[in-house]
């Protein structure tokens, strides 16, 4: 399933590629990812005038020759958390995320919406969750980084890729990744191997065409298993370009993830949002729909008509929500927040919690400033990445609560019937509009 579009949780251990058995490799197959400390300290200015944090020890500069000749760009990364960033004109922007893999490996100048203005084609991994490679676009005009292309959506999920250019083409190839024994990720190495694609992996957008749109208007539908629940998805494409995508999901009931434009060119359906533009195989026989989400494997889809809407409806279960009611709250020790401010994050844990069918919260207690600022220091690159928001603090609550004793076939579930579990942790931060948004949550 895609997954910043439609929200299905994939849970696998990251994997990382390692050199093919074989022979020993000769030393000047590897080609290493620039790493000095030139620049550091201009960025360091740039970027501490956005950011609350500061960690200049483990920040490099891994700008390739390419990109340091041909543009102003220069890539600044931070060693333990794989955070990656664009300097150009005094300003910081975000690049690629790296969250739980080895984030940005390399990259090439191409002006790549062809408007005249040089962009950066970057190669770069993250895992949170599953491990996988992914391209993206830097515009040079916009300021902005978009996905344009992930090993999610291929056979081979977990393959390494770095991206260059030769002649008139862009060729991605498959590498080998050498990784520092002491755990600075800004000190790679990669062996190239075989062409994994060539230019035509770039989805730039096709022309609109009525032709290619009117098959797929209408709503659609289709059950899958997820972790041993039904779990509808429905997409409603509308004559104005919107896709609204919509699921019944076991954890917290139905949603909307949201409106997103799309595309479609006969062979794949481009979907768009503001960080990402992927594009989709596609075939519409009659009333179903076969759409690859993930890798070789296709969901289908079947038309909604009005009267199967009471059906859609009917697959929403009761609701009976969670009491957080008699939560007892243990602010600890801060030096760093005043209880108001507890009580402004906690406020955002109980209205997820809410959701946790039957379940009843008994304790938040604040855990500590030490963790708070470290997690803050790990989340808010990799949050921004995905929300576009500035992110200024982060707060972390430990936990305990009590499952129902029913039937877990119902919302909410995932957890162990009628049992206590304690030492849940709850993950926040803090945007620059004063708001607590709630990142993450489980046990460390």
């Amino acid at each position: 399933m895609m997954k910043r579009l439609i929200a299905a949780v994939i849970a696998a251990a990251l994997v990382l590629a390692c050199a093919a058995a074989g022979a020993e490799p000769v030393e000047e197959d590897w080609v290493a990812v620039p790493c000095g400390r030139d620049g550091v300290a201009e960025f360091m200015n740039a970027f501490t005038s956005v950011y609350s944090y500061a960690d200049g020890e483990h920040c490099y500069n891994v700008t390739p020759e390419s990109v340091a000749e041909e543009t102003e760009f220069r890539i600044f990364k931070f060693s333990d958390s794989c955070a990656s960033y664009v300097l150009e004109g005094g300003h910081v922007y975000d690049l690629c995320d790296g969250y739980g893999g080895y984030g940005f490996l390399n990259a090439v100048p191409w002006d790549y919406d062809g408007d005249g203005v040089t962009d950066l084609l970057v190669a770069s991994s993250w895992g949170s969750g599953f491990h996988r490679s992914e391209i993206s676009v830097f515009s040079g005009a916009e300021k902005r980084s978009r996905v344009i292309f992930s090993t999610m959506n291929e056979a081979d999920a977990q393959a390494d890729l770095a991206v260059f250019r030769e002649g008139p083409e862009i060729i991605l190839r498959q590498v080998d990744i050498q990784f520092p024994e002491d755990g600075d990720f800004a000190s790679l190495r990669y062996r190239a191997g075989e062409v994994y694609q060539a230019a035509s992996f770039v989805p730039r957008l096709p022309a609109w065409s009525e032709e290619t749109l009117v098959p797929l208007l209408g709503t659609w539908y289709c059950l899958v298993e997820e972790s041993g629940y039904q779990v509808g998805i429905s997409l409603e494409f509308c004559d104005d370009g919107a896709l609204a995508l919509r699921e019944i999901e076991p954890e917290i009931l139905r949603y909307t993830e949201g409106i997103v434009q799309f595309w479609a060119d006969g062979n794949h359906l481009v979907l768009e949002t503001e960080y990402e533009r992927m594009a989709y195989a596609y075939t519409v026989t009659g009333d179903e729909l076969r759409l690859a989400l993930l890798g070789p494997e296709s969901l289908v889809f079947t038309r909604l008509p009005e009267e199967k809407r009471a059906w859609w409806e009917s697959l929403q279960p009761k609701y009976r929500p969670g009491e957080v009611g008699y939560v007892k709250i243990d602010y600890g020790t801060s030096e760093h927040f005043t209880h108001e401010q507890m009580d402004a994050a906690i406020e955002a844990v109980k209205q997820r919690f809410v959701n946790w069918y039957g379940c009843e919260l008994h304790l938040i207690a604040y855990d500590s400033d030490e963790t708070s600022a470290r997690e803050f220091r790990y989340y808010a690159p990799s949050q921004k990445m995905k929300t576009g928001l500035t992110y200024v603090d982060g707060m972390v609550f430990t936990s305990s609560f009590h499952t129902p004793p029913e039937d877990q076939g119902l919302p909410g579930s995932g957890f162990e019937p009628d049992t206590e579990y304690t030492g849940w942790n709850w993950i926040l931060l803090l945007t620059e509009d004063g708001e607590w948004e709630l990142v993450t949550w489980g046990y460390g």
